[in-house]
């Protein structure tokens, strides 16, 4: 069962999750002074490609349509957002841990949904604060190959920070780890107040994905 959200309530729970939504964007740690020393067998690069690269499209396709993810926001030591997440065909189901709270969320195509502890889910009225990680990869408006051996691969993207759910007029570069050729790392560096924040994503495409049962009125 579900009752009706008409305000903000879940959004203003999650103070800083909207770093998550960027990555959770699905995060990740990099700045733009990243380097990646080279090793027999490896080859290092620092051209920067076409957005349509297929490195980052193969690698994105590569995870599929379900699987698991980690996200967690460190601003200092302390990590201020933490998400355990799954994306089944087209539907995400994402546990959201803020400070003291707790919030979980379903997002699919027939609408989306939050609830804390056993209450019941609340229609959004509004957007949620997370998406899959996979959606704002898509467009970088540049890519550059850090590394490559094989079927792995370090890579760049710049992103606007508007891609990535942030305010504000620098880019966002994010370092994409590529692993047996499927996107397995996401990381990136924003400010946060006085000091910064570190998003890292980590993708489980290994762990069995179980169907997402969406709540019924």
């Amino acid at each position: 069962m579900t009752s009706r959200e008409t305000g903000g309530r879940w959004r203003s729970l999650l103070l800083g999750a909207a770093i998550v939504a960027s990555v959770i964007a699905l995060g990740s740690c990099g700045d733009d002074g990243a380097t990646t020393s080279t090793t027999p067998g490896t080859t290092a690069a620092t051209t920067t490609v076409a957005p349509s690269d297929p490195n980052l499209a193969d690698a994105v396709a590569a995870v599929g349509g379900r699987y698991g993810f980690t996200a967690s926001v460190t601003v200092g030591s302390v990590e201020t957002t933490h998400v355990e997440g799954s994306v089944y065909d087209g539907t995400g189901q994402y546990l959201v841990t803020s400070g003291d709270r707790v919030v979980e969320y379903i997002i699919g195509s027939s609408g989306q949904w939050a609830r804390q502890g056993n209450e019941l889910w609340a229609v959004l009225a509004g957007p949620a604060p997370v998406v899959d990680p996979l959606t704002p990869l898509a467009q970088p408006s540049a890519l550059t190959v850090v590394s490559s051996d094989g079927d792995d691969a370090v890579l760049e993207a710049t992103y606007p920070p508007s891609v990535l759910g942030f305010s504000g007029d620098e880019d966002v570069v994010v370092t994409l780890t590529v692993v047996d050729g499927a996107l397995a790392e996401i990381r990136y560096t924003v400010p946060a107040g006085a000091g910064e924040a570190v998003v890292v994503t980590t993708i489980d495409t290994d762990s069995e994905i179980t169907p997402i049962t969406v709540p019924t009125p």
